[in-house]
């Protein structure tokens, strides 16, 4: 029996095919970071990015001084699928499934023109125009492209690619809501945030420090000639050193994971542009958890891989928002890490779960510790300081919370004992700010970073009386250094001690 005759070929429709192809789910960001990938991928020390403002003609362009290509290699770069996803690759490809190139130029553009030369060839050129592919209904790419106004740049190089999208998404997309065109403000605003994303996904390149991907040297990307600056999730500050776990490494398969956890440094040790630069670009909250890298770039900017215990899955919570843990893959796994098309969303396998949530829970916890003590590490103080200086008390009773003022407290006591009969309607009052505490409102106003914040200067007169009290308090059973330490100790003075230091030296 001829076996030929059991199959029959159905080639899918271009036009029906590429639409699909276009509504992936690209941004801006991701799909200029995958043409990225190509550029550090061809060795490019220089990538220039450009957003052209034309009205409805506005164009971005992207230039490399990469190893380029000459025609053969070029005709397989613009062919969808090229290469098999599970073919062994290079370890410095950041690419997977040879679509990137085509996949994020179509979700942003309906033309895709592509330039490039090796050291040995002169200037090749093809094109995607989607409105002809879907016309003619062929996969069918346009030759011997009319010269760029880019194309100078291209040609002092010695070696290059230049990519340009025209009919830009982002301009029409405004078109088809109703509105004539987007604002040429509008345009350029993408800019700032591409700038912030670029600089966390390629920041080790961009520094210099790629550690397990071939590339050398630094890496520079300019967009509208801005140089693009790193951001490194796991740096805050050059005066306050952020704990750092022993790197460890797992054994998968025939590859080697690194696991690193990171506790960054409190708010309260940090000035305000080191506080705001380390929330990076989506802030504190959003930004805790794994980031992952493959092959030194960013895949996973801050997620918990859906890892938790007792069937719950972490979420982002303010307590842990200190908690950063770096893991570097190479990209023989991903099919094991279920790496997607557009290079963001990954999974863990079943069999690394377990260790990776234990190393988190480690990490979570001295984040929680730093979050609560605020930022101070070292050995807990004794049980007694809480007992004696804290103002609040916090109490579990029945899975219940609640916090009450502590009456133990050096100033409370000494005023209760002053007003004599009066401390049981003093008492009722006391209970009565306890029950009332508007705990939802200072939440939400906590998760606002630049709303809930302790004004040290503006309390000043208000807090030097009740330094000079609390001393005369402790001045009674302890020396006078000691007493001096101890106020230092107690919120809120403890958020500036040379003010203690000042009033009592005085």
């Amino acid at each position: 029996m001829n076996t030929k005759s059991k199959f029959i070929e159905l080639p899918p429709l271009p036009s029906a095919s590429i639409s699909g192809l276009r509504e992936i789910g690209y941004t801006v960001n991701t799909a200029i970071a995958d043409i990225l990938d190509n550029s550090i991928t061809a060795k490019a020390k220089n990538i220039w990015i450009k957003f052209v403002w034309k009205e409805n003609d506005s164009y971005i362009s992207i230039l490399d001084d990469g190893v380029g290509m000459n025609y053969e290699v070029l005709e397989a770069a613009m062919r969808p699928g090229s290469k098999n996803p599970n073919d062994v690759r290079d370890p410095s490809d950041l690419g997977r499934f040879s679509l990137g190139l085509k996949t994020a130029s179509w979700s942003q553009a309906n033309k895709l023109y592509v330039w490039s030369k090796d050291k040995n060839s002169n200037i090749n050129s093809l094109g995607w125009d989607i409105d002809e592919v879907e016309k003619q209904d062929k996969w069918i790419v346009q030759k011997d492209l009319e010269n760029s106004k880019e194309l100078a740049s291209l040609e002092s190089l010695e070696s290059g690619t230049l990519i340009e999208w025209h009919i830009l998404k982002l301009v029409y997309d405004h078109i088809t809501v109703g509105q004539d065109h987007i604002s040429k403000a509008e345009f350029f605003e993408t800019i700032n945030d591409l700038e912030k994303y670029l600089g966390m996904i390629f920041h080790r390149f961009i520094e210099g420090k790629a550690k397990y991907n071939q590339f050398e040297g630094k890496l520079k990307i300019e967009i509208n000639g801005n140089v693009i600056e790193p951001w490194d999730p796991f740096f805050a500050s050059d005066k306050v050193v952020t704990s750092v776990t022993p790197e460890e490494k797992i054994e998968f398969k025939d590859s080697k994971i690194l696991v690193r956890g990171h506790v960054l440094p409190h708010r309260d040790n940090l000035d305000d542009d080191e506080f705001n630069d380390a929330a990076g670009r989506e802030g504190w909250l959003k930004q805790q958890g794994f980031f992952v890298y493959r092959s030194d770039r960013i895949i996973v900017p801050g997620d918990w891989l859906g890892l938790g215990r007792g069937g719950k899955k972490w979420q982002d919570e303010e307590q842990y928002r200190l908690a950063r843990l770096s893991i570097d893959i190479p990209n023989a796994l991903d099919k094991d890490w279920s790496l997607d098309l557009k290079k963001e969303v990954t999974i863990p396998p079943k069999l690394l779960k377990e260790k990776l949530t234990r190393m988190a829970e480690e990490v979570r916890a001295q984040a929680r510790n730093s979050f609560v003590q605020r930022g101070k590490y070292g050995p807990r103080p004794k049980r007694e300081y809480y007992d004696n200086v804290r103002l609040w008390k916090r109490s579990e009773v029945g899975g219940k919370i609640s916090y009450k003022l502590n009456l133990k407290h050096p100033l409370i006591e000494n005023f209760i004992e002053k007003i004599g009969p009066m401390n049981d309607d003093f008492k009722l009052v006391i209970r009565l700010v306890e029950q009332c505490i508007p705990i939802d409102q200072i939440w939400i106003d906590k998760n606002d970073e630049n709303n809930l914040e302790f004004i040290f200067e503006e309390l000043k007169d208000d807090l030097i009386p009740m330094i000079k009290r609390l001393y005369e308090v402790f001045i009674k059973s302890k020396n006078n250094e000691e007493a001096i330490n101890l106020i230092k100790e107690i919120e809120p003075f403890n958020r500036n001690p040379d003010l203690v230091e000042r009033v009592l030296n005085d």
